[in-house]
């Protein structure tokens, strides 16, 4: 069982690329209802699914982007992953932010992560001194993770927003 000390710290919230996965019910909740059973892990064909440090099914998008087929949710027979809580909504509130590590912000030319974003979500906007820039429309970016695997160093974080 996790502690409420872990909770507070932030220990289940994710890190760097990794979260619960998409329709992952409310957190408390899902602690509740979530046995570890490794079904939803098993079922993701992009692999994408790994057990974090406390045994919970996180996303690993070091591995591939998210497809949001939703079969970890159809795996998932205690409700901790719910397509029907999700029904008209975004399965997750997770978007790609991008970080002072982008070699765009040195002068750097790279559009690695606008060519691995299969929604258009990253336009590249020119900015004092010439610089081309990465910028990420919010309203377009549905936290999939393909900029994240695609950028060459790292320089794409997945937050929950």
């Amino acid at each position: 069982m996790v502690s409420r000390r872990q909770i507070l710290q932030g220990v289940l919230s994710g890190h760097r690329g990794q979260f619960y996965p998409p329709w992952s019910i409310q957190l408390k909740r899902f602690i509740e209802l979530c046995t570890q059973c490794d079904d939803c892990i098993k079922s993701c064909p992009q692999h994408i699914l790994k057990r974090n440090n406390e045994g919970y099914p996180v996303v690993d998008y070091a591995l591939a982007g998210c497809t949001f087929c939703g079969e970890c949710a159809n795996a998932c027979k205690t409700g901790s992953l719910s397509l029907m809580e999700f029904i008209g909504a975004e399965p997750w509130t997770v978007k790609a932010v991008i970080t002072r590590h982008c070699v765009n912000f040195n002068g750097t030319v790279c559009q690695m992560c606008s060519a691995g974003c299969p929604f258009n979500a990253i336009k590249f906007r020119v900015h004092s001194g010439n610089m081309t820039l990465p910028e990420i429309d919010l309203e377009e970016c549905n936290g999939c993770g393909d900029c994240y695997r695609s950028c060459p160093k790292l320089a794409i974080d997945i937050k929950q927003l």
